[in-house]
């Protein structure tokens, strides 16, 4: 699998996005039972928030280092990213240049360019997690965390979109069930004022909070033992 993803990607002869988007080095991927694997792969939205994930990735690289040093063993963690913005989405093409400025100076976060039904394929197999984060109640379905669950990847995600027409227990560890009346204020609010962006950043900090206690049981529980 790790050979076929690779292949695909040393393929791709112009990994640009955007104007400026680095190409992967794809030798570095791994697929391996010591790397844990979290893959973010849909559309590039601003109300999907896919490079979320990114601002807790020094605590999970602190516990990968503890559960490393403790236990002897060359643990690492991948994050990757697939997907497209829309053309005219200009928030979306955002999201994905951040993602890969941090990409550049990073050994575990990767972006790949030209993402389509069988480049999915191959990341399903690849995931530990199938990684979900839209603001609440933004997501009219969301495809792509339908796509790891019919597979039997486990998501990380907040209550929305396919989840709430599911049984998301045995496939989805949720985030921010305990925040609906959250949300349901946040879009009673302009966005465009500071009580929106007060009562966003709120949310935020709360959800990333959730994510960092279940990252964190997720990485004990395969690594420990």
């Amino acid at each position: 699998l790790k050979e076929h993803l690779i292949g695909r990607v040393r393929n791709i002869e112009d990994a640009m996005v955007s104007d400026k988007l680095k190409p992967l080095d794809a030798n570095t991927l791994r697929g391996d039972d010591d790397t844990f694997t979290i893959v973010v792969a849909r559309r590039f939205a601003q109300y999907k928030r896919s490079d979320m994930l990114l601002k807790i990735l020094d605590d999970l690289m602190n516990e990968i280092k503890w559960l490393d040093g403790g236990y002897g063993r060359k643990i690492k963690i991948q994050i990757i990213f697939a997907g497209k913005a829309h053309p005219h989405d200009g928030g979306g093409k955002d999201i994905i240049k951040r993602i890969n400025k941090i990409a550049d100076g990073s050994a575990e976060v990767y972006f790949l360019p030209e993402y389509d039904i069988n480049m999915a394929k191959q990341l399903i197999q690849l995931a530990d997690i199938w990684q979900n984060n839209p603001l609440v109640p933004l997501e009219a379905s969301g495809t792509s965390g339908e796509k790891g669950a019919a597979n039997g990847v486990q998501s990380v995600s907040t209550n929305d979109g396919w989840i709430r027409e599911s049984d998301p227990e045995s496939t989805v560890y949720l985030i921010g069930e305990t925040l609906e009346e959250k949300y349901m204020a946040l879009h009673k609010l302009d966005s465009n004022t500071p009580e929106y962006a007060e009562l966003l950043d709120e949310i935020t900090e709360l959800e990333l909070a959730e994510m960092r206690e279940v990252f964190t049981g997720l990485l004990r529980a395969k690594y420990t033992y």
